[in-house]
């Protein structure tokens, strides 16, 4: 018999393989990481690129390979820090923000579909929850 917690551990798996499935982000016409890194920039401004990289499921040399591909496309631009020389950072380009903002717009609704037979209260306690979760987490790291 399954314990509650492996339960739970299911069902989370089941719902984070279904959000980032791999057709989903190429029905985009981006990987996965390509498409984090614009949403993050799209929905959070211009950042350094280790602030980036905290926010992502991915190493650091792999952020440098696709923020170089994604400059490369003219949708990002990286500069250096104007406080801390050594820094990057990193924003969408105008042409950035024009082709990912819909995009950005689209995959929230879609994630949204999935909470959507949840109350706002249910939201906010599951939130709660997995916050609790995560700061256990990372105290241990």
């Amino acid at each position: 018999m399954l314990t509650v917690e492996t339960r739970i551990w299911k069902e989370m798996l089941i719902l984070f393989r279904e959000i980032v499935r791999p057709e989903v982000f190429r029905g985009y016409g981006f990987t996965r990481t390509e498409f984090d890194i614009l949403a993050h920039l799209c929905i959070s401004g211009e950042m350094t690129q280790s602030t980036l990289l905290k926010n992502l499921l991915t190493t650091k040399a792999n952020v440098s390979q696709v923020l170089g591909r994604l400059e490369e496309k003219g949708l990002v631009a990286r500069r250096t820090g104007e406080e801390d020389r050594r820094c990057q950072v990193v924003a969408l380009t105008e042409e950035g923000r024009r082709v990912v903002s819909p995009l950005v717009e689209s995959h929230v609704r879609y994630i949204g579909s999935f909470f959507s037979g949840l109350t706002d209260l249910e939201k906010e306690i599951l939130l709660k929850i997995l916050e609790k979760i995560s700061s256990k987490l990372n105290e241990k790291s």
